[in-house]
């Protein structure tokens, strides 16, 4: 043998043993435990304020999109409760919902927003009850047609 011959040899030798080393650590390595998700109580109850904010309005806003449920949690932190996010639902689309111009501010960052509680004052002022109501797009649609038949 010459001593390019014996080199190769050497060198194949080499990546093999790499090769096999990968190998056995691949089969012996322990699998990383699990990863636990804490459930954040907080989040889930935003999460459940957005479907039936979603509900209420026939609307389609993400209800796991952080844009959306930041303002819920903070309004929760500040102690608010379910009831005041539904009154304020109903509140404000009782208000805008058949306005041209104020509707499309019926969204999560606008009516959760920092002047939530100024919403929910007005509410209450009103007696708007928080009792959900399903608002749908034949709602709408019938006061376009009601407004455009006056």
């Amino acid at each position: 043998m010459d001593a390019t011959t014996i080199i190769k040899t050497i060198t194949k030798f080499q990546k093999d043993l790499e090769e096999f080393k990968k190998q056995i650590l691949a089969e012996y390595t322990p699998a990383p435990p699990p990863v636990q998700v804490e459930s954040d109580p907080l989040k889930e109850q935003a999460v459940e304020i957005m479907k039936m904010c979603n509900e209420a309005l026939g609307s389609d806003y993400g209800v796991t999109a952080k844009k959306n449920l930041t303002p819920i949690m903070a309004r929760l932190r500040e102690g608010r409760t379910v009831n005041d996010f539904r009154t304020v639902i109903n509140h404000l689309y009782q208000q805008w919902g058949k306005d041209e111009k104020m509707c499309m501010y019926l969204r999560p960052e606008t009516m959760f927003g920092n002047k939530f509680a100024g919403y929910l004052n007005a509410a209450r002022i009103k007696g708007v009850k928080d009792t959900p109501k399903s608002y749908n797009s034949s709602d709408i649609e019938e006061e376009i047609l009601r407004r455009i038949a006056i």
